[in-house]
């Protein structure tokens, strides 16, 4: 394999240890441009996929994705390496023809550290479900809109910016260092071509870490570690207070470490009556229903109305038909790692007629609802 080719300067070396640290099954390789052309890179990718299957060559990309500096691309079967170079080549000589410029190379995942095992007691976490998608029950990667993209990444950047720490940024299930200068604007070209993206800050040496995680169907997890449950808590809260105006629904629930989507809802805390997957198969259904009752939720008219008379819960109007509602004994909730059980089983209660059930998501699944 040439170590530059039209252009594009190959770091051959670290392309070979990429495929042997990836047990010469699937590897990343980065391709550091100055240009943006996700369109250009990917149609490169395809035509060398293209030249590899008409060679019967077993390999191919399995996606391209914005990456700090440039792009990144999943390549694999690489069990033979002149089927590697094969395919670098056919992609380096695809870019030259669309006047793409860089460096390509391996890539190697950063690992997260013991703090965000899922091994370590589960913590506190904000799960939000953003406003403004056009299609809710349409799969169709993170769907929100540009401009409260945006809005919703900056601030949720600016939030883990607070945490010392190196930045881990991770897109497709590769992490790489990234600076924090221009942090906003990575996680949002992430985001403008791949249906995920987080970004991670860890102190080892003080314990303590924040979270921050962007999935499909415009939704985000939020985690924050280091001093007491109810100093997770009021950070976390803070923090929906901010997203509020993008917030279809957001609550506070205890989930395992590390956590990258709603997925997870269920990891350290059982629904009431339902599995995950009933939530996340009826989005549509979260403008006016909950997964479960929480100490801290922010909700809208819909869920209000839908709940009732909410004795001994405290309702904050925070603008854009936006309320905070929270229990009047965080502790109970939080403390422990689990809500206190007679604690959740009263606001369970409570919020009976607002929540999600098997039925109604089964339902609206079946498109009866």
């Amino acid at each position: 394999m040439a170590e530059s080719a039209g252009g594009i300067d190959i770091d051959v070396p670290s392309i070979r240890e990429a495929c042997e640290a990836g047990g010469y099954d699937a590897f990343w390789l980065r391709l550091r441009t100055d240009g943006d052309d996700a369109a250009g890179v990917t149609a490169a990718a395809a035509e060398a996929d293209e030249a590899a299957q008409e060679a019967e060559l077993d390999i191919a990309a399995m996606g391209v994705t914005p990456c700090p500096g440039g792009f990144a691309l999943e390549l694999g079967a690489a069990f033979w390496d002149e089927h590697v170079d094969a395919w670098l080549d056919h992609f380096v000589r695809a870019l030259a023809g669309r006047g793409i410029h860089g460096r390509l190379e391996g890539a190697r995942d950063v690992w997260l550290p013991e703090l965000l095992a899922a091994a370590q007691p589960p913590v506190p976490t904000l799960f939000v479900w953003f406003d403004g998608v056009d299609r809710p029950d349409r799969y169709a990667g993170w769907q929100l809109p540009a401009v409260a993209t945006r809005e919703v990444v900056g601030t949720a950047v600016a939030w883990v910016l607070e945490q010392p720490g190196p930045v881990v940024l991770t897109q497709f299930g590769l992490s790489l260092r990234a600076e924090r200068e221009g942090l906003a604007r990575e996680l949002g070209r992430i985001l403008s071509g791949a249906p995920s993206g987080a970004v991670d800050l860890v102190d080892d040496a003080a314990w303590t870490a924040r979270r921050v995680a962007f999935c499909p169907e415009a939704c985000g997890v939020f985690q924050t570690l280091g001093g007491s449950a109810q100093d997770q808590v009021d950070r976390l809260r803070d923090l929906a207070l901010l997203l509020a105006p993008h917030t279809r629904l957001g609550f506070i629930r205890v989930a395992q470490r590390g956590v990258s989507g709603p997925h997870a809802i269920d990891s350290a805390q059982p629904l009431a009556g339902i599995e995950e997957y009933h939530v996340r198969r009826a989005p549509a259904l979260l403008d006016r229903l909950v997964p479960d009752a929480h100490g801290v939720q922010v909700v809208g008219r819909a869920h209000l109305a839908a709940a009732g008379d909410l004795p001994g819960w405290r309702v904050e109007e925070l603008g854009h038909d936006r309320f905070l509602v929270s229990a009047p004994d965080l502790d109970a909730w939080y403390a422990g790692g689990r809500p206190d059980a007679a604690v959740l089983a009263r606001a369970r209660a409570d919020w009976d007629s607002a929540l999600l059930t098997a039925a109604r998501s089964d339902a609206h699944a079946a498109g009866e609802d």
